[in-house]
């Protein structure tokens, strides 16, 4: 993978969770919350999730967050037709966020 290099990072994360946190309803975000709790994320993406931190928090990791996360979770052990269903359904909001015009920062 080619590195991309800003020159404000964070300026990009603010923007980026900006555009794709509209994206989330209420009850997407309390099954991602409980998505942590099952599977006790709290150490590593915070223990507050009244003001959807943790969601941030996961949107925005870093690899090496992202990687113990997979770790600690496992294979996904839905079936793959429910797996396939979801993946529809990220491809939908990502084809929504991206066709978008960009916002310049």
């Amino acid at each position: 993978m080619i590195p991309i290099r800003l020159p404000d990072t964070q300026k990009a994360l603010d923007a980026h969770w900006k555009g794709i946190e509209p994206l989330f309803n209420k009850g997407n975000k309390v099954k991602i919350h409980e998505w942590i709790q099952k599977h006790e994320l709290q150490d590593i993406l915070g223990n507050d999730d009244r003001n959807d931190l943790q969601i941030k928090t996961l949107i925005l990791a870093k690899p090496q967050i992202l990687r113990s996360i997979s770790q600690r979770i496992g294979p996904d052990p839905r079936p793959k037709k429910e797996q396939e269903d979801n993946l529809g359904f990220l491809r939908t909001k990502y084809t929504s966020f991206t066709s978008r015009k960009p916002h310049l920062y």
